[in-house]
This record gives C-alpha cells, sequence and structure tokens, in this order.
C-alpha cells in the first residue's frame, strides 16, 4: 500500500505532466496555426516560412511519437518509475520548447509574428494561472487532510461508544446468566431433597399400609376361625334340640299310661 507522503507526491507529478502535456498541445496547435499562415502567405515568403514548416513537423512528430509511447506504456508503475520518467519528459518537454522558440526566432520579427508571440504569452500566462490555481487547491487539499487526521470523526466516536455500551451490556447479561445459574442449581438440589423425603415418605406409607394389611388378615383368621366354632355350636344345638324334640312325644305316652293306671288301683 501508498504511503500518503507517496500518493501526494505522486499525483503532484501526475498533475504536473497532465498540465505540461495541456501546455505542448497548445504549443503544438500554435505552431500548426502558424503554418497554416505561412501556407497561405505570397510565394514571395515561401522560402521563409519553409524552414518553420520543417521544425513544426519535426516537433509534431516528436510530439505525436511521444504521445504514442506514452499510450503505450500507459500500465501500472512504481513511484519511482513514474518519478524518473516524469522527469525524463519533463526534460524533453523543456528541449522542444527551446527548439521552437529558435524556430520562432529564425523566421523574424514581422507583424505576423508579433501577433503569434503575443498569442504565445498569452497562453504562457493562462498556463501559469492553471498551474498555480492547481497548486493553490493541492495545498487546500494538503491543508483538509491534515485537519482531518488531527480532528476526530463523529462516526468513529458514536461507534465507539456504541460499542462500549454494547460491552457493559453484555457483561450485564453475563453477570444475570451467573446468577440465574447459581439460582437453578440451588433449587435443583432442593428438588432432589424433596424427591427422596417423598420416596422415603412413600416407602414408610407402604409399610405402614403393609402393618396394618397384615393384621387385618390376622383379625380376618381369627374371625373366621371363632365363625365356625360358633357355627359347629349351632349345629349341636339344632341336634340337641331336634332330639329334645322328638323324645317328647314318647315322655307323654308314658306320663299318660301312668295316669290309667293310677285310676284303675
Amino acid at each position: 500500500m501508498v504511503p500518503p507522503e507517496g500518493w501526494q507526491q505522486w499525483k503532484q507529478k501526475d498533475e504536473q505532466i497532465t498540465s505540461e502535456l495541456y501546455e505542448a498541445d497548445l504549443e503544438k496547435a500554435l505552431i500548426l496555426s502558424k503554418l497554416d499562415f505561412e501556407q497561405q502567405k505570397p510565394n514571395t515568403n515561401t522560402n521563409a516560412s519553409s524552414p518553420k514548416a520543417r521544425v513544426g513537423k519535426d516537433g509534431g512528430g516528436k510530439k505525436d511519437k511521444k504521445k504514442n509511447q506514452q499510450a503505450k506504456d500507459k500500465k501500472t508503475v512504481s513511484l519511482q518509475d513514474f518519478q524518473a520518467e516524469g522527469s525524463a519528459e519533463h526534460l524533453n518537454k523543456k528541449q522542444e520548447k527551446e527548439d521552437a522558440r529558435v524556430a520562432n526566432l529564425a523566421l523574424g520579427n514581422g507583424p505576423e509574428e508579433r501577433f503569434f508571440n503575443k498569442v504565445e504569452d498569452d497562453i504562457a500566462r493562462i498556463v501559469q494561472q492553471e498551474k498555480r490555481r492547481e497548486q493553490f487547491t493541492n495545498s487546500q487539499g494538503q491543508e483538509v487532510i491534515t485537519s482531518t487526521e488531527h480532528e476526530p470523526d463523529p462516526r468513529a466516536e458514536q461507534l465507539k461508544y456504541d460499542l462500549e455500551k454494547k460491552d457493559n451490556e453484555i457483561e450485564k447479561l453475563k453477570k444475570n446468566i451467573t446468577q440465574w445459574e447459581g439460582k437453578y442449581k440451588e433449587v435443583k438440589a432442593r428438588n432432589s431433597q424433596l424427591l427422596k423425603m417423598l420416596q422415603q415418605g412413600e416407602m414408610k406409607d407402604k409399610a405402614e399400609l403393609l402393618l396394618q394389611v397384615e393384621e387385618l388378615l390376622h383379625i380376618k383368621e381369627e374371625l373366621s376361625s371363632q365363625v365356625s366354632s360358633l357355627h359347629a355350636a349351632l349345629e349341636q344345638e339344632k341336634s340337641k334340640v331336634k332330639g329334645l324334640q322328638s323324645d317328647q312325644p314318647k315322655h307323654q305316652g308314658n306320663k299318660r299310661g301312668r295316669k290309667g293306671s293310677e285310676m284303675d288301683l
């Protein structure tokens, strides 16, 4: 990742090269317009305009080749390579400007040349104003970046506050969970004790019920034996009653016979 200082340096170098290319295009257009103007002049000025045309063509050819080469070489490069390439292009453009200036001086200082010189001066002034404007914009951008680096970001502060708040809530929830886990363990222990007590009570109740059932069974057996003895006694009494009933007529007949014999006497 490119550091901020390298990025700013690369950006300034790119803007410088862009402005230089723009200036070179303006100069090329100016030279071409000069050539058109010289070609439209009478034939008497043909000899004076031929060196100028040659210089313009050579300069235009060089710049076209340079633009084509830059278009071909437009790819990702390192910061050092980009700076070295920009320096070389800057030197080449200065040399081209010097060649164009020498060619313009060789053409003479007529009214047309003065007109085009004025146009060149205007173009140079416009380019300088553009450079100053870009430098002013870059300086303002650097100040804004520096101020934003030192000033806290409200959104970041808000997010930090929200995160701290969420962390506190999580800690509270963890404490509540720990407390509820302790209470759950206590309730579970109590339930286990109650279960044991209930089981013991059920066993005790069952034992008491079994004892009562056993006592009742014993009482039942005693009652059954008593009923059996009473039934036997009742049968004996019935047999006695039947015997007495059968003996009663005989006894009455004997009484009657005794009474008749006594009367006869």
